[in-house]
């Protein structure tokens, strides 16, 4: 399987979580590509994603410009992203 991540869209954020069994790399070490694709596709200010960990950490950036990580200290709508999650892998049969 490639390496797949999953989007969940707020007003202000973009919460990202790499589907199981992915082999590609890390939504850590693959950060610069995914939010200066995020940026263009979504132009979200906040892009977060939960680590292999289970830690929701933020990627900051400038306009799509890598910056740096960090913990996100915001909001994470938990049960909305795991029911939106769960209707993708039903509807791909995972």
């Amino acid at each position: 399987m490639s390496n797949i991540w999953w989007t969940f869209l707020t007003e202000d954020v973009a919460y990202i979580v790499q589907m199981p069994g992915s082999n590609g790399p890390s939504i850590t070490n693959d950060a610069e590509r995914i939010v200066a694709r995020l940026w263009w596709e979504h132009r979200r200010p906040h892009v977060v994603y939960r680590d292999t960990m289970g830690n929701w950490d933020e990627i900051l950036h400038e306009e799509g410009c890598f910056k740096g990580l960090a913990s996100w200290k915001g909001p994470v709508p938990e049960e909305r992203i795991a029911r939106y999650f769960r209707m993708l892998c039903e509807d791909r049969g995972l």
